[in-house]
């Protein structure tokens, strides 16, 4: 099946917004019920950071975000150890359909988000993932993130990643 790659829209924020709660509800993710909220989802798509794989007949099959040199997410990763970047892009909320997952279908969307990231002159795409969510940490692994250790934020422990895209001189 063919997914299209796009920027989503306000009224993408309803259907975006049942991805999550049904992964919640399938124990499929760490979140809870005060994060992601719409408001989350909402400021993402006001700041054209959230993007989408659409199925052929419309359905969103995932989304995430993905913000372009994030300097309040810079700040509260300051311990992860990050390279130093003259530009970098900070992904957020990878969500992927709770019966589609294991599909590949992150693996397609992050996949997109890096050739953005390149396209806009990105020397890195930074992380975190929790520390319990192997699926995603596995994701980002195979999608060659480097994994940098651990970081405390917001009172959960997350696993920090990186991943070059310019070749360094």
């Amino acid at each position: 099946m063919q997914y299209v790659f796009e920027q989503a829209s306000p009224a993408d924020i309803d259907a975006v917004m049942e991805n999550i709660r049904d992964v919640r509800e399938a124990g499929l993710t760490d979140w809870d019920e005060e994060y992601p909220a719409r408001e989350h989802i909402g400021e993402d798509v006001e700041n054209g950071a959230l993007y989408l794989l659409r199925a052929p007949q419309g359905d969103i099959v995932a989304s995430i975000a993905a913000y372009f040199d994030d300097a309040e997410f810079e700040r509260d990763t300051a311990s992860a150890g990050f390279a130093k970047a003259a530009h970098s892009y900070s992904l957020f909320r990878l969500c992927v359909r709770a019966d589609l997952q294991g599909r590949g279908l992150g693996f397609q969307l992050v996949s997109h988000v890096i050739e953005r990231a390149k396209s806009l002159g990105c020397d890195f795409i930074r992380l975190l993932a929790s520390e319990g969510n192997i699926p995603a940490n596995r994701l980002y692994e195979k999608l060659g993130f480097r994994k940098l250790g651990k970081v405390r934020l917001y009172e959960w422990d997350f696993l920090a990643y990186e991943k070059q895209l310019t070749i360094e001189n």
